[in-house]
């Protein structure tokens, strides 16, 4: 268990919410509803997400600051993606969808060691929405539930705190692009 009373293991704590709510809900019935709806969830987050930032990506991945075909984010959106060893870092984003997942692939550049960010904590992911809000919706909240897929050694209740101190930063962001004062 977290310090805040979440499992370590959000996916099978998905899984169990989901079956006991389903049960609550509509019995047999819902339980079945409720488990595949959270695998189908575990799916798209996890391994269709990365799929489908890696095919976009390809394995030679270089300094996206250059690259016509993204677009980089205000410093206040990349607040999901800070390592621990405080390397500064980018956040860039596809500027149009792609034909094969509908979606826009996602680059978090290390720009201290001028590196692609692995870290399975703050990498890119792929991002099936368009906007604040359906990014949030499509994108954000799937990550807050379950990570950036299994092997997110980060816990729900850690990713929760984290949404928690970027809400600061993310209005900060909207106010500034709102006004014309964007610093990021």
């Amino acid at each position: 268990m977290s310090a805040l009373g979440f499992p370590d293991v959000d996916y099978v704590f998905a899984e169990s919410v989901a079956v006991i709510y389903g049960f609550i809900v509509d019995g047999p019935y819902g339980v079945l509803n409720g488990y595949f709806a959270v695998k189908k969830l575990e799916y798209y987050n996890g391994p269709k997400r990365e799929a489908a930032n890696q095919i976009i990506l390809g394995e030679n991945i270089s300094n996206p600051k250059n690259n016509d075909a993204y677009t980089r984010l205000p410093e206040s959106e990349a607040a999901f993606h800070q390592l621990k060893d405080g390397s500064k870092v980018s956040k860039y984003v596809a500027k149009s969808r792609d034909n094969i997942n509908g979606g826009k692939s996602e680059i978090v550049w290390n720009d201290s060691k001028n590196e692609l960010v692995t870290d399975p904590k703050a990498k890119g992911t792929y991002n099936y929405g368009d906007g604040k809000l359906e990014h949030a919706i499509k994108d954000v909240v799937p990550w807050i539930i379950l990570g950036t897929g299994e092997n997110d050694p980060s816990t729900m209740g850690e990713r929760v705190i984290d949404t928690v101190k970027a809400v600061p930063n993310f209005f900060k962001g909207l106010y500034n692009k709102n006004t014309g004062n964007n610093n990021d």
